[in-house]
C-alpha cells in the first residue's frame, strides 16, 4: 500500500454494493491491479498512475482469489474456473 507520507491512488469503483476486494498487486506505482468479486462474478481493474480502468475478465472464470506482481512487470492472478478447474491469468 502507500508508504508513510504518500497518498493512495483514487478509489476503486466497485461494481455494486455486494462487491468484495480479494487481492491487490503492484508491478509499479503506476501499474496496480485489483481483483475481487462483484456478487455477479469476478472483476479486475488496473491503476495506470492516473485512473482505474476495468479489465475484462475472460469467460469461464468463476472467481479470482490471489495475485502477485513480478519484478519484470508481469502480474499473475489465480482463481477457479466455472468448471471447478484452476485458473491462472497473466498480463
Amino acid at each position: 500500500m502507500a508508504r508513510a507520507g504518500a497518498s493512495f491512488p483514487a478509489r476503486i469503483r466497485f461494481p455494486n454494493v455486494n462487491t468484495s476486494l480479494v487481492a491487490v498487486a503492484a508491478a509499479s506505482a503506476n501499474d496496480i491491479y485489483a481483483f475481487g468479486d462483484s456478487g455477479l462474478g469476478p472483476f479486475s481493474e488496473n491503476w495506470n498512475g492516473t485512473r482505474w480502468s476495468i479489465i475484462n475478465t475472460p469467460s469461464g472464470v468463476a472467481r479470482l482469489i490471489g495475485t502477485t506482481a513480478l519484478n519484470d512487470g508481469t502480474v499473475v492472478a489465480v482463481g477457479q474456473g466455472t468448471n471447478g478447474s484452476a485458473v491462472i491469468l497473466e498480463n
